[in-house]
């Protein structure tokens, strides 16, 4: 009867769902988006971008996070050498993707040629054409 009732289940997350636990790991969980331009199919393309030196831990955290929940996921170190720069094989991962987590500290990042940095540019990319989850660690 208690199925039929539905008691006994969890209630529902928002869309993004991002915290920092007790020890200080970053916990990261990507559901369904709501409001979301492309079809939902179950499996999401997520890239993952912050700035390159002091963030390794929760960018493989992340990515583990995504690839459990079997969305394909892409970050700057899977990008093998092109003939591209790695900002712009960076800038077309963050267009691969369904949705983009960018993951942020204290530094901002080396500085491009447009005077921004490189996660910077990436937001820019990604707030107009999918869901962006940004998390930030501040030491």
């Amino acid at each position: 009867m208690a199925l039929k009732l539905g008691l006994g289940r969890r209630p529902r997350r928002p869309p993004y769902h991002d915290s920092i636990r007790p020890d200080g790991k970053l916990k990261v969980a990507l559901v369904r988006p709501c409001r979301s331009p492309m079809p939902y199919s179950g499996l999401m393309k997520v890239f993952i971008g912050s700035p390159i030196h002091g963030l390794e831990r929760f960018r493989d955290a992340a990515a583990r996070a995504a690839s459990a929940l079997r969305h394909d996921v892409k970050r700057s170190e899977d990008f093998s050498a092109t003939a591209d720069t790695p900002q712009q094989a960076c800038l077309a991962g963050v267009r691969w993707g369904d949705a983009v987590v960018l993951l942020l500290g204290p530094r901002y990042g080396e500085r491009q040629p447009s005077g921004l940095s490189a996660t910077h540019e990436e937001y820019l990319e990604a707030k107009s054409r999918c869901p962006v989850l940004g998390s930030f660690k501040a030491t």
